[in-house]
């Protein structure tokens, strides 16, 4: 089986973002949207969306689709307490992490 390019790129992305962390697990919302993760440990519950620029070079823009408008509308109405983050993976380059 092999990785495609969402799947290589938001797998790099958990890694950088929960590095250092002992215990989590983490939850896969397809139901709301295809790139929506809850993440716990011990002590906190948050949420991840992933926005993915494939551009292999600066500057990187993203924007948001009414499905992605829906689905953070949808979240927040089943999830009214966890904290939602965007993570925007610029490519091979890096993640910005947006709460």
């Amino acid at each position: 089986m092999s990785i495609n390019d969402l799947e290589f790129l938001q797998g790099a992305a958990f890694l950088r973002l929960l590095k250092g962390t002992s215990y989590i697990s983490i939850s896969y919302l397809s139901s709301i949207h295809l790139s929506l993760y809850i993440i716990k440990n011990s002590n906190q519950e948050s949420a991840i969306l992933f926005k993915i620029s494939k551009k292999p070079t600066s500057s990187w823009s993203f924007s948001f689709s009414s499905q992605e408008e829906n689905a953070l509308t949808r979240f927040h109405q089943t999830y009214p307490d966890v904290k939602l983050f965007i993570a925007l993976i610029c490519h091979r380059d890096g993640v910005c992490c947006l709460s």
